[in-house]
């Protein structure tokens, strides 16, 4: 087991979680997000796009009432997306009462589409999200294509 997967699991067996954050013991940590190497304002500026405002309002609508986990990033080696996913099917296998009141929505773009090794990589997270839906009733929304608004963001850095 890698040491990602190490430390997410001691995580997850020694925090309880609140509204606003996680507890360790006696001590409680406010949850946030905290961008690393993106532009944060570019981000922010999209959101005022029609594109952006219509999808949000459908992921709204069609995730009403479940926990939306949304993930977004490069289909590359350094992000640990197929180790996101083996952690998220390990929780759903730890803590049952979870199963289908979660969905982890991860956008992935891609990149080096020509390299063999970024295709191995895509097709082995396609195995993953096929894998994990057959076993939990689909609490994975794969969505790994390139996205307009995203790409010309990636490419802007």
């Amino acid at each position: 087991m890698n040491t990602y997967l190490l430390h997410l699991n001691y995580f997850r067996k020694r925090v309880l979680t609140t509204p606003t954050g996680v507890k360790l013991g006696e001590k409680h940590v406010v949850v946030g997000v905290f961008p690393a190497s993106i532009a944060p304002e570019k981000f922010e500026s999209c959101l005022q796009e029609p594109e952006v405002q219509d999808r949000i309002a459908e992921l709204e609508r069609e995730y009403r009432g479940v926990k939306l986990i949304l993930s977004i990033d490069r289909l590359d080696y350094i992000k640990g997306i197929p180790e996101k996913l083996l952690a998220f099917e390990a929780f759903l296998e730890q803590h049952e009462e979870w199963v289908g009141k979660v969905v982890l929505y991860q956008v992935a773009v891609p990149i080096r589409t020509e390299i063999k090794e970024y295709q191995d990589l895509r097709a082995y997270v396609f195995e993953l999200f096929y894998r994990i839906n057959e076993k939990f009733r689909k609490l994975i929304v794969g969505d790994i294509r390139k996205h307009n608004i995203l790409t010309k963001l990636y490419k802007e850095k």
